[in-house]
């Protein structure tokens, strides 16, 4: 019985053989004639019909017919738009995708670039302004490229440019240097309760930094320009080379204040060296002092302080999360 099975089942392959090698030749060729089937495996006794070959194996009947197929054509060419400027774009079509970003939030480092001198200082009517002033300091580096509503920081206090003019070797006929420009600024009234800017004086030095440009170094801390409070210089010491300033300041600026931490004096990036209960010390090397309005001052002097925002920041995060706490377990 199992030999009749093994002969039907090699007649089957057979013909499976003969059809597949029938689709596979081309036209007019004969196929070759099939040879007969092996006899049945010893090992299987029969069992299992022969191991079949691929029928397409060593004619390369097959790869004839891939060169008979036509070539493929190439797709055309993509057409490249011309290039157009940045922000425009031609009339009816649709806007950019993604719209300009708002302009960046003026910010300082707290390195100074230059030491400019007060023009002026002259009081506004109270009725119209409140009590403010206007204020015009000269410049030459701090005022290069500087236009009507830009940021400039004064003395550590970011004030907004309300009206340049040249003088000096610009052919203004003021006597300042070439290239001088005076730069007026507007101080409201809170500006002036918050800030020492208001003990300034006409040919007083102030401490000048445009605000910091996306191609800018960052060389000293984050600086706001927002001034916390008016501290007052209670000693100025020498130590050799260097000067030791010592300032007092409120209580409850105190905590946001660390030794070896930033703080910013008159708009200038400083390392605290000591803390107190009622202020703070830091010193000045002679690099610094020649280059910064704030040597000149003496003990009683009021400087303008802004502490590190970093401190602010966190005290917000930690309170707003222990009142979650809090609120959670009660």
């Amino acid at each position: 019985m199992s030999t009749v099975a093994n002969r039907l089942c090699s007649t089957l392959s057979a013909e499976r053989i003969r059809r597949a090698r029938a689709a596979h030749c081309p036209r007019g060729a004969v196929a070759a004639p099939v040879p007969s089937p092996p006899a049945p495996c010893a090992v299987h006794h029969g069992l299992y019909p022969p191991r079949r070959r691929r029928p397409d194996r060593g004619h390369g009947a097959h790869r004839l017919l891939l060169f008979l197929r036509p070539p493929r054509r190439r797709p055309p060419a993509r057409r490249r738009r011309p290039l157009r400027a940045a922000g425009r774009h031609a009339a009816g079509s649709p806007p950019p995708r993604h719209p300009p970003p708002p302009p960046p939030t003026a910010v300082f480092t707290g390195i100074v670039e230059e030491v400019g001198k007060v023009v002026s200082l002259t009081n506004e009517d109270i009725a119209t302004s409140g009590g403010g002033c206007t204020l015009v300091v000269r410049a030459t580096v701090a005022a290069d490229g500087v236009a009507l509503g830009d940021s400039v920081a004064v003395n550590g206090v970011c004030l907004t440019a309300t009206a340049t003019t040249p003088v000096g070797g610009d052919g203004g006929g003021g006597g300042g240097a070439v290239g001088a420009v005076d730069v007026a600024f507007g101080l409201a009234a809170e500006t002036l309760r918050c800030t020492a800017l208001g003990d300034l004086a006409v040919g007083d030095g102030v401490n000048l930094e445009r605000s910091l440009s996306a191609a800018g170094r960052f060389g000293g801390h984050v600086v706001q320009g927002h001034v916390d409070a008016a501290g007052t210089l209670t000693s100025v010491t020498p130590d050799a080379d260097a000067l030791v300033f010592v300032v007092a300041l409120e209580r409850r600026l105190m905590k946001y204040v660390v030794r070896k931490g930033y703080v910013a004096i008159d708009g200038t990036s400083l390392t605290v060296v000591d803390v107190t209960d009622a202020g703070f010390s830091f010193m000045m090397i002679p690099y610094t002092q020649a280059h910064v309005a704030l040597a000149a001052k003496r003990a009683g002097d009021r400087v303008n302080v802004e502490v590190d925002i970093t401190g602010k920041y966190i005290e917000k995060i930690v309170a707003e999360r222990l009142a979650e706490a809090d609120a959670a377990t009660a």
